[in-house]
């Protein structure tokens, strides 16, 4: 074997070992209830690869143009600046040490995303293709055990190796956009698949990311014709799952999902009108008190509080903790993942990247984790995001697609 086709396959399995660890090994440790969240076992994950990649030295043929590095810094130091104006100008009863310790995280998440990205960068169509082929046929197999009660009995609605269904949506929403795309004589297959597996897991958060997934793809006529249809199948099999998180999207909801949804964006609202616009600051959602009608009622029913520290969804708590630059963020997270959905229409199989295809499809899959049901910062999903960002970022600057097939 030549030293280039090792340094190749090295690329692609450090890849691949990566992403599969985010997805899955990660997911596990919280599952066994190793960890309280995502976190542990993703940071896990980040420092075991960053040491394989060091040790192996392989870094010697991995570099940073200067603009990755202005561009690092840039946002380290908008992060420090913010930490500082936030914990320091305002005198709310914030949780300093775990804001600091959250920041030094971030920092080290987005340094482990620029070193990923140029593994990203290094593979070729067909590397991307294997990738994504193994991931997909391990999400199936997931599913195929998800029908085997006994192995999902630890959690209420449990699909093994993640604690909820709809996180089960959230991984696999990345995958199954990149291959309804790249496989176009599969594709009404794979969407009945997703389906298949929302309506049997009851799961909303995937439903939709068919729909997004539908509406990137179809044209708008064959997306009316799918509703009907929708309409005619809603009176043969039993949607009240669904229709009662939609039918009622109020703080005068008695379902708690929906309670959990309304109450994001009303934390949202207190945390802007709290800090004046600035946020509350990294990671003191739940730590600060603000005001949710969505919140009481929730207690009342529960006598529980509900996902005050992740917001139940990414969006609101990027503002509540950055508030108007959280807001630009998901301006220019809009803007792109919009360009994403023109390069989906677009794209053109055995010419255009793969590459560049799959980052787009992350960041459109990301749409459901920001919107309908999120998880925190630290997960494997946010992390490939940010890759993606990274990516796609990089290649605009350098005005160079790759266009490799072999």
């Amino acid at each position: 074997m030549s030293p280039d086709t090792f340094i190749s396959k090295f690329y692609l399995k450090m890849f691949l070992g990566l992403y599969m660890a985010l997805f899955f090994i990660a997911p596990s440790i919280f599952y066994f209830g190793l960890s309280s969240s995502f976190m542990l076992g993703t940071i896990f994950c980040l420092v075991f690869w960053l040491a394989i990649h060091f040790l192996f030295k392989i870094s010697s043929s991995i570099h940073f143009d200067l603009n990755m590095v202005y561009s690092y810094s840039f946002t380290a130091s908008f992060l420090l600046l913010h930490f500082i104006i936030v914990f320091f100008l305002f005198q709310y009863n914030a949780n300093i040490i775990r804001g600091f310790s959250s920041l030094l995280l971030v920092l080290f998440f987005l340094f482990s995303a620029f070193v990923f990205h140029e593994y990203f960068s290094k593979l070729n169509n067909k590397e991307v293709d294997y990738i994504m082929k193994i991931m997909l046929i391990i999400f199936f197999i997931i599913f195929l055990l998800s029908l085997i009660k006994p192995l999902q009995q630890k959690f209420e609605k449990s699909i093994f190796p993640y604690t909820e269904s709809s996180h089960f949506a959230l991984f696999f929403s990345g995958c199954l956009y990149y291959t309804t795309v790249r496989y176009k004589k599969y594709r009404v297959l794979l969407i009945i698949f997703a389906l298949v597996c929302a309506l049997y897991l009851k799961n909303l958060t995937l439903l939709v990311c068919v729909i997004v997934l539908s509406l990137c793809l179809f044209k708008f006529w064959m997306v009316f014709i799918n509703t009907l249809i929708a309409v005619l199948v809603y009176n043969f099999v039993d949607l009240s799952y669904f229709s009662d998180r939609v039918e009622n999207l109020s703080s005068d909801s008695s379902n708690l999902s929906t309670l959990v949804f309304v109450q994001g964006w009303e934390l949202a609202i207190s945390a802007l009108k709290k800090s004046n616009g600035l946020g509350i600051g990294l990671q003191q959602l739940g730590q600060i008190k603000l005001e949710s009608r969505s919140s009481k009622i929730i207690y009342l029913l529960t006598r529980k509080e509900f996902n005050i520290s992740d917001a139940g969804l990414t969006a609101p708590k990027i503002i509540c903790e950055f508030g108007i630059f959280g807001i630009i963020g998901l301006m220019i997270y809009t803007t792109i993942a919009l360009k994403g959905v023109l390069y989906l229409r677009n794209y053109r199989n055995g010419h255009d990247s793969n590459n560049i295809l799959l980052a787009y499809c992350i960041i459109i899959s990301f749409f459901t984790e920001l919107f309908v049901r999120g998880v925190g910062y630290f997960v494997g999903t946010f992390f490939m995001a940010l890759v993606s960002f990274i990516y796609i970022f990089s290649t605009k600057r350098k005005k160079t697609i790759k266009y490799d097939t072999h």
